[in-house]
């Protein structure tokens, strides 16, 4: 897909079946690279289906994530089932819990040292889940309960570099 709509530099494509991005500052301008896009979708004989398409949204759902002007956050839709859990008592029970935070790890600060427990039982050979472990998620599902949102780059604002380390990994934001 990205080869169908390069040169256009409206549109951004997903990695999941197809996710097309079109913004645009004003309606306008969101319609033209709108119509630019379907030309080009015609052009190449693209074919979109009519009920997995929206258009001229202001937010979306997509991959777990809630888009819209401000940037992206977790979609807690599909983590609240994970707060309510009872704690892990079994190791596949754990692998599934581990992996749900880590998807939006982005949004936890501090992730790889709170998760850190966590993963020290993912690799030992025995399971033994303590009072630690047992509080941890609830732990990394909390924090991403807060308004956190990951915006897109600006080029008119200055980036600044923010990277941490610990004796567990290291995090860049």
């Amino acid at each position: 897909m990205s080869n169908v709509v390069s040169g256009l530099k409206i549109a951004k494509v997903g990695r999941d079946d197809l996710i097309l991005i079109i913004h645009g500052s004003y309606k306008v301008s969101h319609g033209q690279r709108l119509v630019a896009l379907l030309r080009r979708l015609i052009e190449k004989n693209v074919t979109l289906n009519q009920n997995k398409s929206s258009f001229c949204v202001s937010s979306f759902e997509c991959l777990g994530y809630l888009v819209d002007g401000n940037g992206f956050k977790p979609d807690m839709k599909r983590l609240a089932p994970l707060t309510n859990e009872p704690s892990v008592e079994h190791l596949t029970e754990l692998c599934s819990l581990v992996g749900s935070p880590q998807h939006c790890s982005r949004f936890i600060s501090g992730f790889c040292c709170c998760a850190n427990c966590l993963l020290q039982i993912l690799t030992s050979s025995s399971f033994k889940c303590g009072e630690e472990q047992k509080s941890c998620p609830r732990c990394l599902l909390t924090s991403l309960q807060s308004d956190g949102v990951i915006q897109t780059r600006s080029p008119s604002v200055n980036s600044v570099l923010i990277t941490d380390a610990s004796s567990v990994g290291y995090g860049v934001v």
